[in-house]
């Protein structure tokens, strides 16, 4: 009645699903608009699904970057692997585990100061999240020999400083927007505990520094030749750091020892007036 088999060579539909068979190559000008046209819509929808959630929990999606990260990342993947190496350096040394060492091999301009500062960012960010990579666990001792002694034991404190050092010997060039982005990321950095270092930055970097009045933000002190200069001065301070509350807890419980010897001194001043009084009567 349509003579849909005569007008458009459409015969009887099948109710199932085709047998695998190749493609009509000659289609392929005809199709290539539609599916441009598709692929678009179909990017757009997944795009906007993506910022929907990254609102919802707070994270950034850079759209042309997805791909291209799949792909470092299967392709690093061993290098990622040596996050797990964490847990041991943190029994081995606490102080190297809180020195990080950022190099950013490129002239930081004002067409890449954003990528560097995300960088920054995402590595406080995790940093801070990891507070501790092993089992702390508390468990109760009970121990019921007098003689026993028992082991000290070291309190991690919560807010533990940190420090980061930023590789400069990879600064051929740094305009003004870079300037402005150093001192943001350390003023940022310094508002969050993490002590900022710069390390191995070149004659005219650092007479750029002098001009733009970047020194007056950033003292020079936190400026240091190598690499090595810069995480053995992260050291020595991670040292007196730790000395200093090893003091203070030290001294609190002295002090508490101190409170209590007085508080039971009083008490058996007190018994002593007491009885004394009843012996009277």
């Amino acid at each position: 009645m349509w003579q849909l088999l005569d007008g458009y060579q459409l015969d009887s539909l099948c109710h199932s699903l085709p047998e695998p068979a190749l493609p009509h190559f000659e289609l392929f000008p005809s199709l290539l608009v539609d599916a441009l046209s598709i692929s678009v819509v179909t990017l757009a929808i997944h795009v906007s699904l993506a910022k929907i959630f990254a609102n919802k929990y707070q994270y950034e999606v850079d759209t042309n970057q997805c791909v291209l990260s799949s792909i470092i990342v299967v392709a690093l993947l061993g290098m990622f692997r040596k996050y797990e190496q964490l847990k041991k350096l943190w029994s081995l040394s606490k102080i190297d585990f809180n020195v990080c060492v950022l190099r950013f091999d490129s002239p930081l301009l004002f067409t890449n100061v954003q990528r560097f500062r995300t960088v920054v960012e995402k590595l406080a960010g995790d940093w801070n999240g990891t507070k501790f990579c092993g089992n702390i666990e508390k468990k109760q001792l009970i121990i019921e020999d007098q003689n026993y002694k028992a082991e000290p034991t070291t309190v991690l404190p919560q807010d533990q400083k940190r420090f980061l050092i930023i590789d400069c010997s990879g600064f051929a060039y740094v305009d003004i927007m870079g300037v402005n982005t150093l001192k943001e990321v350390h003023e940022d950095l310094q508002s969050r505990n993490i002590t900022v270092s710069f390390a191995a930055a070149k004659a005219p970097v650092r007479e750029l520094f002098e001009a733009s009045g970047f020194y007056k933000a950033v003292a020079k002190t936190n400026f240091y030749p190598t690499i090595y200069d810069a995480i053995l001065s992260a050291q020595m301070e991670q040292s007196a750091l730790s000395m200093e509350a090893a003091l203070e807890e030290n001294c609190s419980a002295q002090v508490a020892t101190n409170a209590a010897v007085e508080s039971k001194t009083c008490k058996e001043r007190s018994h002593s007036v007491q009885d004394g009084e009843m012996m009277r009567l």
